[in-house]
């Protein structure tokens, strides 16, 4: 039978006043069965960890990641004869400006704990998600659906806008010569820097191809996938990017407003 769990990720800040992080293991609790399990990286495991804080001395790292790897034991061992677990769980995983801290709780459904927490460490810290075909291909598949579902499709097509300078291939684009554009972009990365660096390097992109008069803001949409959690780092970085692209007078609208973005797409060959 399923039981609900809380599982919270554990996340290694060097640099706390950054707030930039990367994650390095999960833990989750089953309160109904009093289950606590964790995983997380060995301390030989540093590379993808130095290799984004490139300043960070090895030894750092691994010292954390032993003296974690300690304290969750310490507390699995805890939790089979405490009055109330589920209060030392809360209090490990409290928002603390630590070298290691946790992310806020997220709630899972599961029938075997130790299976989900694999799983979860796979994803966030492996990113197991990049061996599937990416968030961007899968909303343009979505959009290439929908799009035939409203016979627009013939449309909007695949093109090149620019010149021999500057050349830019965008997946939805209207043939004419005032282009109306559909550009699927997600937001659904891990760290709150890479989430930045994405939605502003495209709106640098199409800040060029409006300078070379060969798109315009107005009759340019991004569909956009945001981060999961509606607060925290990722999501306080989606809505500056956002606001930043959207003040160059692009279009941005979540990519389920199905009906706003077939209406904008319709619109267009009007």
């Amino acid at each position: 039978m399923k039981q609900a769990c809380k599982y919270n990720i554990i996340r290694f800040q060097p640099y706390p006043e950054t707030q930039e992080f990367a994650n390095i293991g999960i833990v989750l609790y089953a309160p109904k069965s009093r289950t606590f399990v964790f995983r997380l990286l060995t301390a030989n495991r540093h590379g993808r960890v130095t290799q984004f804080f490139d300043t960070l001395d090895k030894a750092i790292f691994q010292n954390a990641v032993t003296l974690v790897r300690d304290e969750l034991k310490r507390i699995q061992r805890m939790m089979a004869t405490m009055e109330k677990p589920e209060a030392l769980y809360d209090e490990l995983v409290r928002p603390r400006e630590d070298i290691v801290a946790y992310s806020g709780h997220y709630v899972r459904f599961t029938e075997d704990p130790e299976t989900t927490v694999a799983e979860l460490f796979e994803h966030y810290v492996h990113h197991s998600f990049a061996h599937q075909p990416g968030h961007e291909e899968r909303m343009k598949a979505s959009l290439t659906k929908l799009l035939i579902s409203h016979q627009l499709a013939a449309r909007f097509k695949e093109r090149t806008l620019g010149n021999a300078l500057y050349e830019v291939r965008l997946p939805f684009v209207t043939e004419n010569s005032s282009p109306t554009i559909i550009k699927p972009i997600h937001f659904c990365h891990p760290q709150s820097k890479q989430l930045l660096n994405h939605g502003l390097q495209w709106k640098a992109t199409m800040q060029q191809l409006f300078r070379m008069k060969v798109a315009t803001p107005e009759q340019t949409l991004f569909t956009y996938k945001a981060p999961e959690s509606n607060a925290g780092i990722l999501r306080d970085a989606f809505e500056e990017t956002r606001i930043q692209i959207e003040e160059l007078g692009i279009r941005m609208l979540d990519i389920e407003e199905q009906e706003r973005i077939t209406a904008f797409a319709r619109e267009a060959v009007a």
